[in-house]
Order: structure tokens, then sequence, then C-alpha cells
């Protein structure tokens, strides 16, 4: 083994070594515990429904709604692998808003089996009684909320009201053993479903070209063509590769130390040069190669949109939503007004 091949093998083991021991200290020092805030989702009550229709008139708590109030549906899920206990608690999970936004209303809309959960409100703050949180249970709630808006009906512009009242949310607690709430968005189902749909078109057309390029490969044959010649009495097998200045590279095919240039004219000229063909595997290789990363990207997109829809059917199951997220089930709620449910 020479020096250079030594010093790569043990770099790539460095890096092998150190990757592991970074993936192991990540997660031996990760806390067991986590409270996963999904957005469900997130209206601007005027832009989505006012707005669109003039002669329609929308009260919220017997005022009409105002440009800047956003319905806000999230769920909390205990997605760690450890309960949370109430001696566990210093600071409850709580979402705060910077000065200029404010918590209207707030209330809890269902919840676990045995979760009995209270969501206490003030101007910048709602405060999040969990009780006893065991591992994939969650409570829903609903909030409206009151976002700071210009005269154009956006709180910034070119940003809508869903995105940034999303910025201005900090979800914060300080409960033993528990990492920082993670934040996410609830799956788009639909949406995932219309991109499976949208794909099925161009991967039958990507395994339709691959299948033609392969046939047309088996059925053109490429070859290459190779010399026998003498060296010192023995013959060899060895290519021929056009240089410039009318030259040719000679190198051995199963001798890798022959290696000479000569003019064409001269390479010609030696006595007993036999030519024969062989089959081009080169071109077979690049060809599967790029079959290969075509397919592969291909793969790597479909089962990017088909853990969108795993995750979304696990996230329902759950939160005990129904199938499809039957919007009767909103329907029949109104957005929360006045002050919160104590109780679940």
């Amino acid at each position: 083994m020479t020096t250079e091949q030594l010093v790569g093998v043990l770099g790539l083991l460095a890096t092998v070594v150190f990757g592991a021991l970074s993936v192991y200290l990540v997660l031996a020092r990760r806390y067991p515990g986590q409270i996963t805030l999904v957005r469900e989702s997130t209206i601007a009550l005027f832009d989505s429904i006012v707005k669109n229709f003039s002669d329609l008139s929308v009260l919220y708590c017997e005022q009409p709604v105002s440009e800047g109030l956003v319905l806000f549906r999230g769920a909390f899920v205990n997605t760690g692998s450890k309960d949370i206990t109430p001696d566990m608690v210093r600071e409850r999970v709580s979402l705060r808003l910077p000065e200029d936004f404010t918590w209207r209303s707030a209330k809890v809309v269902s919840a676990s089996n045995a979760v009995v959960s209270r969501v206490d409100i003030a101007s910048h703050e709602l405060t999040f009684d969990l009780g006893l949180f065991r591992c994939r249970e969650f409570i829903r709630f609903e909030a409206v909320v009151e976002v700071p808006v210009g005269r154009t009906g956006r709180s910034a512009p070119g940003i809508s009201l869903e995105k940034q009242l999303h910025k201005a949310i900090l979800a914060h607690h300080r409960i033993a053993d528990t990492q920082k709430v993670r934040v996410r968005d609830f799956p788009d189902e639909a949406q995932a479903s219309r991109q499976l749909r949208r794909l099925r078109v161009p991967a039958a057309m990507f395994a339709v070209i691959a299948l033609v390029q392969v046939g047309v490969y088996f059925f053109e044959s490429p070859a290459q063509l190779r010399f026998m010649i003498q060296d010192k009495g023995t013959p060899i097998e060895v290519k021929a590769t056009p240089k410039p200045g009318d030259t040719l590279k000679i190198t051995g095919v199963s001798n890798k130390d022959y290696k000479t240039r000569t003019p064409v004219k001269d390479f010609f000229a030696i006595p007993g040069l036999v030519a024969k063909t062989v089959p081009d595997r080169s071109v077979l290789t690049m060809l599967l190669v790029m079959v290969g990363i075509t397919f592969g990207l291909l793969g790597v997109i479909l089962l990017m949109i088909y853990s969108e829809l795993w995750q979304a059917k696990r996230l329902r199951k759950s939160l005990m939503l129904p199938d499809g997220r039957s919007e009767k089930s909103h329907r029949d709620r109104d957005a929360p007004c006045g002050a919160p449910l104590p109780h679940h």
C-alpha cells in the first residue's frame, strides 16, 4: 500500500469514527422528554372570509371581525420517550407573543383520554396546565390572536398575517429532562397525494427512456478497438488513444506498467500487429450510473412524499382526527370567544 493510499484510508477511518462519536454524543446528551407543538391551521379571519364578500358580516364577540384577527388551531403532543409528571414542571408550557400582539381568547377543544388540561390566558401569553402528560398523549386547542396590521391589512410588507404570527409565537417551558418545544406544521396530506399523482407520468417516462437506452446499448453493441503487439517476444494486449500531433498513447490492458507514446504511422508499421474488437463496458457503466442517479433522485422524491403522507396519517391517528380532517368537526365549533374553558 502506498503512502497516499494509507493516508486516504486513515482519513476515511477518522471521518467515520469522529462522525459516529458525534452522533453518539448528541443522542446520549439529548433529554428524553420532548413536547411538539403541531400547527394544525392558521386562518386570517378577515382576509379569508370577510374581505372577499363585501355583503357578508362576520361577528366575533358581537363585534365585526377586524383585519388583524387570526384563528390559530394547534396541538401539544408528547413525542418524547418519557412521561411528564407535575413534579417535573418548574414553569408550565406557554406560548408567548411580542408586545404588539394580543391573545384574545383560547380554549382546549379535545385531549387524550384521562388528560385533564387547562389553558390560562393573558394578553401576551397562553399557559397550559398539562397535568400528567404521558408519551403520545395530546391536547388540542384553539385561540384567537390580534395581529398588528397597517393600512394594507398586512403586518409587514409581503408577509401574510399567518406567517407573521408563526414567526412571533415563542413556545417556552421549564420542565426537567425535557428538550425545547419542537414546532412543526401539520403535514399537507392533500398536497402530497396530488404530488404523487403528478409524478406517475414522469416516473413512467423515465422507466421507458431507461429501458430504451439499455436496449439500444445491447442492440448496437458498442465496442473498443484493441491491438496485440510483441513486447520483448511476449504478446500483450494494448489500447491506443489518439493524442494531438498525430500520436497515439499506447497502454497495456493487463500489463498496466506498459505505457508509451508513438507516432500513428510508426504504430501501424509494427510487425505482427493484430487488431481485434472487445465490448465497450465503459458505455454500459456510464449508462447504468446515469439511470441509477435518475431513479435514485426520483426515489428520494417519492420517499419524501410518502413520508409526508405517513407522518400525516400517524399524526392524525395520534390526535384522534377523522380521515381527511373532516371540516364538519371544525364547523361544529365556533371560534373561542370570551373566557377560556377551565377544564376539558
